[in-house]
């Protein structure tokens, strides 16, 4: 992730070449260059949680300038949830709670990651296993509702917003 220290924006970034140094002072001060391939995109807050404890409802209200977001979901949960996004019903059986240390669950009973296209549940023992998600999860709208129902203990949304 590379982070712009003008503003808040944040991209998804590799190191793209290599790095020729020139050496200014004996063994004190270099020179180098650094250059980056990115994506277009240019992302808000990626470490931004939007969460719930428990069922319950949300408003997630999209910020100025943003155009879409692929959110990553984490449920803490047992047996079978229900989290719908706007009118997307999707529905998670079997979900195991974690163990505990220290009073915090050790990894989430499922994720789905929209960026990553990837949806798994976790075992007891934090072995996963793949889900099949019919339609990824995005929110379009300048205001999306969600809701949790179910055995859920907790709920956090990493939305991800971006814009060009």
């Amino acid at each position: 992730m590379l982070r712009d220290s003008y503003n808040s924006y944040e991209r998804l970034a590799v190191h793209s070449s290599k790095v020729s140094m020139e050496e200014l002072i004996s063994q004190r001060f270099l020179r180098f260059n650094l250059v980056f391939d990115c994506k277009p995109q240019k992302f808000f807050s990626r470490s931004a949680v939007i969460a719930l404890d428990g069922s319950g409802d949300l408003t997630i209200e999209q910020p100025a300038g943003a155009v879409s977001a692929a959110p990553r979901i984490e449920i803490i949960g047992s047996g079978t949830v229900d989290i719908t996004l706007d009118e997307q019903v999707l529905t998670i059986q079997g979900l195991i709670l974690p163990p505990i240390a220290d009073g915090v669950y050790q990894w989430p009973s499922a994720v789905i990651d929209s960026e990553a296209m990837l949806a798994c549940t976790y075992d007891a023992v934090g072995i996963r296993t793949n889900l099949d998600i019919l339609q990824w999860p995005r929110f379009w709208k300048p205001v999306s509702n969600v809701s949790a129902s179910g055995n859920v203990t907790s709920l956090k949304i990493y939305p991800r917003w971006w814009s060009i």
